[in-house]
């Protein structure tokens, strides 16, 4: 996460895609291309991850400079795959107080029910932002170690006698 986090660079604040994606009829808006003006495969994200995981195996050949990181291990032992980013933003916005309709329009998820689906065609951009603006920022505390204040420590439980 750190590492698509510093691919924003100096760019903090505006709208720039770490990994962007084609619309569903093939045709790239301008903020759904890379530098060169072409759209990116729709797996790229899917294929990234791969060869990180692949990277990041002890076994491999050529050493990932992410080999050493602690999160590497677990990485490799078990990949993640894009809808697992999915999941994860889909729980973790849900934790940070987004309602479920705009979650499932984050999602791109098709609207549920008449109402939403027939006659409420309001897109709440603005809630979308605000929502995403809120992850971005919890992604960023993530990623640089700071503590939420919730995290407690656990202790191994003692194995043998119970106390009478």
């Amino acid at each position: 996460m750190r590492e698509a986090v510093g691919l924003r660079g100096d760019k903090k604040g505006s709208e720039v895609a770490v990994f962007a994606s084609a619309r569903a009829d093939g045709a790239a808006s301008k903020a759904h291309t890379d530098a060169s003006g072409a759209a990116p495969d729709a797996h790229v994200l899917a294929v990234a991850m791969r060869r990180l995981s692949q990277a990041l195996d002890p076994m491999a050949t050529k050493a990932h400079p992410l080999r050493d990181h602690p999160g590497a291990a677990s990485w490799s032992a078990d990949p993640p795959t894009p809808h697992d980013l999915r999941r994860t933003a889909a729980t973790r916005l849900a934790a940070l107080g987004t309602p479920s309709d705009l979650v499932s329009a984050i999602l791109n998820h098709a609207p549920a029910g008449v109402t939403a689906r027939v006659y409420n065609h309001h897109d709440d951009v603005a809630g979308k932002r605000t929502a995403l603006t809120a992850w971005a920022r919890e992604i960023e505390r993530l990623a640089s170690g700071a503590s939420s204040g919730t995290v407690v420590t656990l202790r191994a439980r003692r194995v043998g006698k119970r106390a009478a």
